[in-house]
């Protein structure tokens, strides 16, 4: 299905709030009513078949324009002077277009650009009527009237603004229902075993298979009401999530609480395990609920099974009394120590069919961005590619990377490299990626993986400052190329900022090559200095201890003491333990 609202923005602009936009705007419209490009940013020939497909479609086209909008360059100069820019010819076409009505979105007290500061085929933005929106305390009133707006446009009535939240936290892989095209097999698994109502489902395979892509593709689909589905979900919590970055029962049931606000899910200390679950059973019970828990490899031992004892009650909880159902994704299939009989997997160990490796390779971004000659359908050096690799998602995708950083070398030329296709060819062709990035890429990302799953923009700008000359937009640009790489992940928090995250493997050979260090020198470009900078920025976020009263306002320390227990700084992380304990009862 195409959109009917477009949303233009520009990247090193405004990239958190067109994310808070764009996720605010679900909650009023259905997904597939909305588009913005995540992909394309770069300059082109000519705009991609999707873009062009939305921009024949929509009835509404909204600009966001930041502070940067007007004058952002490249090595060319403006970047709004230049005819191939892609966002002057998505707003070019808007503007010409007899059937498309054209909204300014001015944020945080941006001006509306002159018609001296654009070109002649886009001063007819200066005309329609701009809407305001602030980032800060009037977000959702302004973000209502514009909804308001849209609806009247496209003839659409609103769900009531009262209404409890649908979804809690992000999906892992951010895309709407018509940007997945593979794992056909495996999404239509997952979807029918919903349908069927089985409560604990597995998805798994190996690092960079898609099974966070296929649980994501169904999960959006099905809270997001596309009409061809037959099973009406009334709510998704996604976890781990940006403010509960730990899989904890406890942070489960107080994420659910906003999604439960005529229900008591307050805790007692005194309260078991199994009458935890209960208590969220009891809410969930109401209707049909879905809790996604990604990346779970984490939480489960050498033979499979779950390691925490309070998650595992939980699974048997929902297997003996139904009431909810959970999704898992990870790398080992999920084994639990009593009724493992009832629980379903679905293995994504083999990688992409051929046919589905070859589409989702030409559709990668940077094969369109770059053109590059030798990736087209025709070429059988693709479907070389395709065997040595398996299939494998992450491995093809690293490749295209790979690529990307190499212009002088072609396909042929990186198959001919035997040591990166022998034994493990996916983490071999990461590796042989990340080597080939910028040296401000890798160093960014190096960043990324130090703070594990902990890199925010403001954290990341703390811990790189004696490394890397950067300020907020800078460091979002260099982000926003390490996400068209497709090394970096991006999950949209509550408040609207970023947080950044990576494969494992990619993790694992970022930080491959960075030295150890033994002493947490400043001036010294290290893990450890970088794991001490964590340590004091995460200290420098924590609040008085007389103010902690919630989940959320113990992320701070515990972040710290994360960091502290990596240097294997026990003492203070033993004092940092007597401080958190009376709150962690």
């Amino acid at each position: 299905m195409s959109a009917l609202i477009f949303i233009s923005y520009r990247i090193s602009d405004t990239l958190d709030i067109t994310g808070r936009i764009y996720d605010h705007l679900r909650s009023y419209f259905p997904a597939e009513m909305l588009f913005r490009d995540m992909d394309t940013l770069e300059i082109g020939d000519q705009l991609s078949p999707t873009i062009q497909r939305h921009l024949n479609s929509c009835r509404v086209m909204l600009v966001i324009i930041g502070r940067d909008w007007v004058s952002v360059e490249n090595e060319q100069g403006r970047r709004l002077l230049q005819e191939k820019d892609f966002v002057r010819r998505e707003v070019q076409h808007g503007l010409s277009s007899d059937t498309i009505t054209v909204i300014p979105i001015l944020v945080d007290n941006t001006p509306m650009p002159t018609k001296d500061e654009l070109p002649d085929v886009l001063q007819k933005l200066v005309e329609p009527k701009a809407h305001s929106v602030s980032s800060k305390e009037d977000f959702y009133y302004h973000m209502r009237q514009l909804a308001e707006k849209i609806a009247q446009l496209i003839d659409f009535p609103l769900p009531d603004i009262d209404a409890p939240p649908r979804r809690i936290g992000t999906l892992p892989i951010n895309f709407t229902v018509t940007q997945f095209f593979d794992r056909i097999k495996e999404r239509d698994q997952l979807y029918k075993l919903i349908h069927k109502g089985r409560q604990v489902i597995c998805v798994y395979g190996f690092t960079g298979s898609g099974k966070s892509a296929v649980a994501s593709y169904v999960l959006e689909q099905l809270i997001s009401s596309v009409p061809e589905n037959t099973i009406e979900i009334d709510g998704l919590l996604c976890f781990p999530n940006a403010n509960a970055p730990t899989i904890r029962l406890d942070t489960i049931i107080s994420q659910a609480q906003k999604m439960f606000p005529t229900h008591n899910l307050r805790l007692d200390g005194q309260m078991s395990a199994e009458q935890r679950a209960d208590l969220l059973l009891s809410a969930t019970r109401t209707g049909k609920y879905i809790l996604l828990l990604d990346n779970f490899e984490d939480y489960q031992d050498d033979e499979h099974f779950c390691t925490d004892a309070e998650l595992e009650i939980l699974f048997q909880r929902v297997l003996d009394k139904g009431g909810l159902t959970i999704v898992v994704t990870s790398q080992l299939p999920l084994k639990l120590r009593y009724r493992s009989a009832k629980l379903v997997t679905i293995d994504l160990d083999k990688g992409l069919p051929s046919t589905d490796a070859r589409e989702f390779i030409l559709n990668l971004p940077a094969v369109e961005e770059l053109k590059i000659n030798q990736l087209v359908a025709t070429d059988p050096a693709l479907d070389v590619l395709i065997e040595k690799t398996s299939g494998n998602p992450r491995a093809l995708e690293a490749a295209v990377s790979y690529l990307r950083d190499t212009p002088l070398e072609t396909l042929s030329d990186l198959l001919a490299y035997n040591e990166i296709f022998s034994g493990n060819i996916t983490e071999h062709i990461v590796g042989a990626a990340i080597a080939a990035l910028p040296d401000d890429l890798r160093r960014v990302l190096e960043g990324v993986a130090a703070l594990h799953n902990h890199a925010t923009d403001d954290a990341l700008l703390y811990v790189l400052q004696p490394f890397l000359a950067l300020d907020n937009r800078s460091l979002r640009e260099k982000l926003g190329r390490l996400f068209l790489r497709k090394f970096v992940r991006v999950r949209t928090q509550l408040d609207g900022t970023h947080l950044y995250g990576l494969h494992s493997t990619d993790a694992y050979h970022a930080l491959k090559n960075l030295p150890k260090g033994t002493e947490t020198n400043e001036n010294t470009y290290t893990l450890q200095t970088l794991w001490q900078r964590g340590v004091d920025y995460f200290r420098h976020q924590r609040t008085d201890p007389n103010t902690w009263h919630k989940i959320d306002d113990l992320n701070a320390p515990l972040h710290e003491f994360f960091f502290l227990m990596l240097l294997k700084n026990y003492t203070d992380a033993f004092n940092l333990t007597n401080l958190l304990s009376p709150y962690l009862q």
